[in-house]
């Protein structure tokens, strides 16, 4: 069986190694490739891949996003990771979306992406044959032909019409979680069983890698009663009477289960009536949230947290994804932040699965970043009034007039308790704030260098590069 193969980086070297060996491995294989994620995902509207190896951190469009955007029209698409050892946060969260596989760049072999086109291609060709007529032995419909044809909706009508489903009679789609075993198979096709007999309507069980989906028709009451007491979590979908529908329902179906994520509605018709989350709002709370982390304000950065969940917990149908992607990477945020402070290595632990859960790990770590400070009252304040005052004119002895004490004291105790002298934490805390308006904004070199403290850009450079060992022309072309 040959593979449709997507390669996607933003480095002209590693795509074309890795369309090298994937020709090289399996020549017969087609291979398509795009510099960034929004290059991609135009692609492989196109082309639908069987799998897709990404970069994460790319330009315009960066591999997670890809992930999540091409997840609601390609589920049946496996995605490999690839990442440097700097960027461990980001394959956790990729992980999380439902990355196959993720391979650090340094140790790339040919013979690792040997392996996974075999796994690929062997789990395809095994589910191809236990099909009749795009059937599961265990009766469930597989939605890769819907999803990965062309004209999903008509393709959808003739499906259902085939199987028994009745044009013009109103049904919805309960989307539940896939348990990938025989167990969880079972109980959807005895409800599935259920309904018929009791009803004697219509009813169907569908399959992707992430969600099951049950339809029943015609939609009423006794839907909710047959699902009443089964403990399953579900999402359900709006009504419709057009079985050309049936592909959008499926996502409103997976959007509404998502949804429970966040608590309370799982309802895609009560989702949709809310109002759009005010992102902007969102974005300025994580802002302020993770700079009273850095200048160790740690009550008013749980205050902040708390105005964070309250402002993100309510999404809409259109924010559902987007506000679980944010939640995860607000936890990551602060793991990496607590990583910093306490010099230990970042968690391996899952990401977790609720919003409640996501606040609680924040603020877990914020706890224990402020039991682990173990420097005196002054101190903390000097390394408050440091990160306020980072981008000014900066000396020792101005810093030392600021918390009342001799310069002469407050150099030796701050190398005592901070563990270096003061120019050169701040000279570090000043490079790290330059490096994060490289990876996010497109300043000038002046005007990162100006931002951060340095009047003239060509010593800025001189110290970045001293410090970090390539100059931040090179570090904004990695985008780490």
């Amino acid at each position: 069986m040959n593979l449709k193969v997507a390669v996607v980086d933003d480095e002209a070297p590693i795509r074309q190694w890795l369309t090298y060996c994937i020709g090289t491995i399996a020549p017969e294989d087609k291979i398509s490739t795009a510099a960034n994620g929004a290059e991609a995902l135009e692609m492989m509207e196109q082309v639908q891949p069987d799998i897709v190896f990404t970069d994460i951190c790319m330009p315009v469009m960066d591999g997670l996003e890809l992930m999540r955007q091409a997840k609601e029209k390609l589920p049946f698409t496996k995605f490999v990771i690839l990442t440097n050892y700097a960027e461990f946060s980001y394959a956790k969260e990729a992980l999380s979306l439902g990355a196959w596989e993720y391979i650090l760049k340094s140790e790339m072999r040919a013979a690792d992406i040997k392996n996974l086109l075999d796994k690929t291609r062997a789990q395809a060709e095994k589910i191809r044959r236990t099909k009749v007529d795009g059937v599961f032995p265990s009766g469930h419909l597989d939605l890769y032909e819907i999803y990965n044809t062309a004209d999903a909706a008509d393709a959808s009508k003739r499906i259902l019409q085939r199987l028994g489903a009745r044009e013009g009679v109103n049904y919805r789609v309960w989307a539940v979680p896939n348990g990938n075993s025989p167990k969880s198979w079972m109980v959807y096709s005895e409800l599935a069983e259920r309904f018929r007999r009791e009803t004697g309507g219509f009813a169907l069980v569908a399959s992707e890698r992430t969600y099951e989906y049950l339809l029943f028709q015609p939609d009423g009451d006794n839907v909710a009663q047959i699902l009443a007491g089964t403990g399953i979590s579900f999402g359900t979908s709006s009504v419709s009477a057009a079985l050309r529908d049936f592909p959008v329902l499926l996502r409103q179906g997976a959007a509404a289960l998502d949804a429970a994520f966040f608590g309370g509605v799982t309802d895609y018709e009560a989702l949709a009536a809310r109002r759009p989350l005010d992102r902007g709002r969102i974005h300025q709370f994580k802002k302020q949230f993770m700079q009273f982390l850095q200048d160790y304000r740690f009550p008013e950065a749980l205050d902040t947290l708390q105005g964070w969940k309250n402002a993100i917990g309510q999404p809409a149908a259109g924010d559902v994804s987007w506000a679980m992607e944010h939640s995860r990477r607000m936890v990551l945020l602060v793991e990496e932040q607590y990583c910093r402070e306490t010099e230990s290595g970042l968690s391996k632990e899952e990401l977790p699965d609720t919003l409640e859960a996501c606040v609680e790990r924040c603020r877990s770590l914020v706890a224990k970043m402020q039991e682990s400070s173990r420097t005196s009252t002054f101190i903390d304040t000097a390394v408050c009034y440091i990160r306020a005052h980072y981008s000014e004119d900066l000396s020792l002895a101005r810093v030392a007039q600021a918390v009342y004490r001799s310069p002469e004291y407050f150099s030796r105790q701050f190398k005592e308790e901070m563990g270096e002298n003061f120019s050169v934490y701040l000279t570090l805390y000043r490079l790290e704030r330059a490096q994060e308006l490289l990876n996010r904004t497109d300043l000038s070199i002046a005007e990162i260098a100006n931002r951060v403290g340095y009047a003239n850009p060509g010593y800025f450079t001189r110290i970045y590069k001293k410090y970090r060992g390539i100059t931040p022309e090179q570090a904004r072309m990695t985008r780490l």
